[in-house]
């Protein structure tokens, strides 16, 4: 089973032990790349009034940080610039989260010894920890269970067609809801298991339109149940409603 917890380029990077590029750091912090980048292309650094320093909060305080000897009387000029958003990276992105970032790897290797890592890129280690994003709706009904109401009922057709038609976001929002992953198991569907790691499938149960008018989920057993709506355009309208209302999914238990 994945974890389903991407970790980003850098941390990826880190843990297998390959070399971090300045480019990795738009996905470490988006702000401080767009700042750097500005930087880096300016051609009038000297009318930003830097210095080799930053200021930090820690905890109520704002302080300022060194990134070279005396940094903060060293200012930041065309000739130096370089080595400024050099020295900024290598903080940003180590020494300011030196001891969490020891602690986090140690903890990686704990577990996975670190020469089996040197087998994976960072995007086959990511699809080994999170499984694919992209939904294969094929596999999806394949390994798909539902209700005895449901086996005949145009209901099951309808909501199938309609998973079909959605863009792969929607699909990833209804899995989420559903499952409690927005993201496919490496070995497919027919890997789901629930919430204490037992093979559970995906599973539709249909419901009468007075007993619940709305589409619930049960992320612990990956069970939706649905209204036994009387037409297609209901049941379409049903599952955008809800999907559109909460970024990760509707109302779930």
């Amino acid at each position: 089973s994945h974890i389903g917890f991407p970790l980003g380029t850098a941390a990826l990077k880190l843990i297998l032990g390959l070399p971090v590029s300045f480019n990795d750091l738009e996905y470490f912090d988006t702000e401080a790349y767009k700042s750097m980048l500005w930087i880096l292309a300016s051609e009038d650094v000297e009318s930003l009034g830097l210095t080799f320093s930053l200021m930090e909060q820690r905890g109520s305080e704002l302080v300022e940080v060194n990134l070279i000897e005396d940094g903060c009387n060293i200012a930041v000029i065309q000739a130096n610039k370089e080595l400024y958003l050099e020295r900024r990276f290598r903080y940003l992105l180590f020494e300011s989260v030196s001891s969490q970032l020891y602690a986090f790897l140690k903890g990686v290797y704990d577990v996975i010894p670190q020469e089996l890592l040197l087998l994976f890129d960072p995007e086959e280690f990511d699809y080994l920890l999170c499984g694919s994003d992209e939904i294969d709706v094929d596999d999806w009904q394949r390994n798909a269970q539902w209700s005895d109401n449901l086996r005949d009922h145009d209901v099951l057709r309808w909501f199938w067609e309609i998973v079909r038609e959605m863009p792969n976001e929607y699909r990833r929002r209804l899995l989420h809801f559903a499952t409690g992953s927005s993201r496919v198991p490496i070995a497919g569907f027919s890997a789901l298991t629930s919430l204490d790691g037992r093979l559970y499938p995906f599973t539709l149960k249909g419901v009468s339109v007075e007993e619940n008018e709305y589409i619930w989920g049960h992320a612990c057993f990956n069970q939706l149940d649905l209204p036994l709506f009387a037409t297609r355009a209901k049941l379409s309208e049903a599952l955008y409603a809800t999907l559109n209302t909460d970024p990760h999914g509707f109302t779930a238990e």
